[in-house]
């Protein structure tokens, strides 16, 4: 669903593949400097659906893709289909979304791998 490429000068990059990239062609590329991500999470997504407005994507079933609006917090992204194997990113308020929530096949590993990046990108700019 999600293709993530951790390795861009400082940033991540989420892209959408297939069906759901094309069809939502306004929404299938986030970049997400790892300066604007201060927690990533590994626990079970939990939707509240009455208070998420669709802005644009689709959810239907358990799919969640696109972008929402969560009354209390802001806009946030989402692309998933299993909750357990979810990451969530939570950002800083410089950031258009308030969170990304992606689906990964191995969420752990993911977000060590993320945490590393974060870490690396901090020791780069205070060399700066």
């Amino acid at each position: 669903m999600m293709k993530i490429c951790l390795e861009q000068n400082g940033y991540m990059v989420l892209t959408l593949k297939g069906f759901f990239g094309v069809i939502l062609p306004f929404t299938n590329k986030i970049k997400i400097p790892y300066s604007s991500i201060h927690q990533v999470l590994t626990e079970n997504v939990r939707l509240d659906k009455t208070r998420t407005i669709k802005f644009v994507g689709i959810s239907f079933a358990n799919r969640n893709i696109g972008i929402f609006y969560v009354v209390g917090k802001g806009k946030v992204f989402y692309a998933f289909y299993r909750k357990n194997r979810c990451i969530t990113l939570k950002l800083n308020d410089d950031f258009k979304y308030k969170e990304v929530i992606i689906e990964v096949e191995d969420k752990l590993r993911f977000a060590e791998d993320i945490l590393r990046h974060i870490q690396r990108s901090k020791g780069n700019n205070q060399h700066e």
